[in-house]
């Protein structure tokens, strides 16, 4: 993994000032962070933990490579390959602590389909991203946390001070009103 992936298309160009060669970094990670880390749960089937560090290490890697950044045509399905590379090498080095180990067949597997749908930019993704941007802050956080943090239900109740059944219906009910919003926004 020593030089980025030039292929795809234009997602860096949006983040770029003064149509120089400069690009803002922190607007692109906070816009392909979470589903950098989606990925990195799919890959490490939910190890909280090696999600963290393979997160980690792919933000280094990704800061050590700033100035190649301007170059990358795709910059969604480069850093998607980079956790993809650093999920292998977690796996590889932890591999005695990982109790549901992946075959490496299924991983790659994963992997490109991933980068597969990186490569184009999905509409219902981006109406689900619209969606919970417009939920109210309690049930924004509460999506955040059991999809973005990958806590449990009893994890969550004991953060937001709910029973956990109470959780569990209030996830349910905001699973069904996204998904209604995805459909009425994707039929606009």
């Amino acid at each position: 993994m020593n030089r980025p992936d030039h292929s795809g298309s234009g997602d860096t160009y949006a983040h770029r000032h003064d149509n120089s060669n400069v690009i803002n970094l922190d607007s692109i990670l906070v816009e392909i962070l979470p589903t950098m880390r989606v990925y990195a749960i799919s890959l490490l089937k939910g190890n909280s933990h090696g999600v963290e560090e393979v997160l980690q290490e792919c933000l280094i890697y990704i800061w050590q490579q700033r100035t190649e950044l301007p170059q990358i045509r795709n910059l969604r399905a480069w850093a998607l390959r980079v956790v993809y590379f650093k999920t292998l090498s977690y796996r590889r080095d932890n591999a005695d602590n990982l109790l549901h180990d992946l075959s490496a067949d299924l991983v790659s597997r994963i992997a490109d389909a991933v980068e597969r749908d990186a490569d184009n930019d999905d509409p219902r993704l981006e109406a689900l991203h619209k969606c919970v941007n417009q939920l109210p802050e309690e049930e924004h956080n509460l999506i955040r946390l059991f999809y973005e943090k990958n806590l449990s239900f009893k994890e969550i109740s004991d953060r937001v001070r709910k029973k956990e059944p109470a959780v569990r219906k209030q996830v349910s009910r905001l699973r069904r009103s996204l998904r209604w919003c995805v459909e009425k926004t994707l039929k606009k």
